[in-house]
């Protein structure tokens, strides 16, 4: 996402709010990818290609925030269960019109109760379950790598029911 920092002078600035810049999707059962650069909406934060890992160029170029949702709206069945590490990225999307499936999973909370505590980080739990090699998705930079780590975690959920 573009943020500014915590305490930095631009985010309580009207014009300068977080948004997604970068989105990727695995779909588990089939393994189709969703993956998009969308232009930020608002001022890029001069620590957003650092952090989301992709080049300030690359994030430039993205699409329009119309048609990022637009496309990722074609992308949503009917029978998606959106699975992410906490709330804040999907809130976020749902708070540009970016729509999302009725049924939703926060996979941090669901790692924290098969763990029985805290898991720590997506990183941090991710190679704990071993977690890390788990997907070859096509995509940008730290969304990507973290959705590997994201489907790797979901599909050591998936064997702990069995």
């Amino acid at each position: 996402m573009n943020a500014w920092p915590y305490g930095a002078p631009e985010r309580q600035a009207p014009n300068y709010r977080d948004d997604v810049v970068v989105w990727t999707a695995e779909r588990l059962e089939t393994g189709e990818q969703f993956s998009m650069v969308a232009k930020a909406t608002y001022p890029l934060a001069t620590g957003t290609p650092l952090h989301a890992e992709v080049p300030r160029r690359v994030l430039d170029e993205g699409i329009t925030r119309e048609a990022f949702i637009d496309a990722w709206r074609g992308f949503l069945l009917p029978t998606d269960v959106l699975c992410s590490w906490g709330h804040h990225a999907p809130a976020l999307l749902f708070g540009e019109g970016g729509t999302l499936p009725d049924d939703r999973l926060d996979i941090r909370s669901v790692s924290r109760l098969a763990a029985r505590g805290k898991v720590g980080t997506i990183e941090e739990h991710g190679e704990v379950v071993n977690a890390s090699g788990a997907s070859s998705l096509v995509g940008y930079g730290r969304a990507a790598r973290r959705l590997a780590l994201l489907t790797g975690i979901t599909r050591h959920l998936q064997t702990l029911r069995r």
